[in-house]
């Protein structure tokens, strides 16, 4: 077992193959938070058309498929996957 403060000898092409990785690493980290900000702001968006959409009466006569109300908060409400 080696401790913690032990060194590793690396050839060129081995440091290169690691800071490659360790940069790929980096990348896709970024990409991923990047992705989960925009979900996050996806969902507030989608949260809050549908607190104006809860504001939108039912149309008169209430017909559920002309209905814009219904419409749209069908097209708002989550769908299990």
């Amino acid at each position: 077992m080696s401790s913690p403060d032990s060194t590793v000898e690396l050839t060129a092409e081995q440091f290169a193959r690691l800071d490659a990785n360790r940069r790929q690493v980096g990348a896709l980290t970024s990409r991923l938070y990047q992705a989960k900000t925009r979900a996050k702001v996806a969902e507030q968006i989608v949260e809050d058309a549908r607190a104006l959409v809860a504001t939108i009466p039912h149309g008169s006569p209430h017909d559920e498929r002309l209905c814009l109300k219904c419409r749209m908060d069908k097209l708002l409400t989550p769908t299990k996957l």
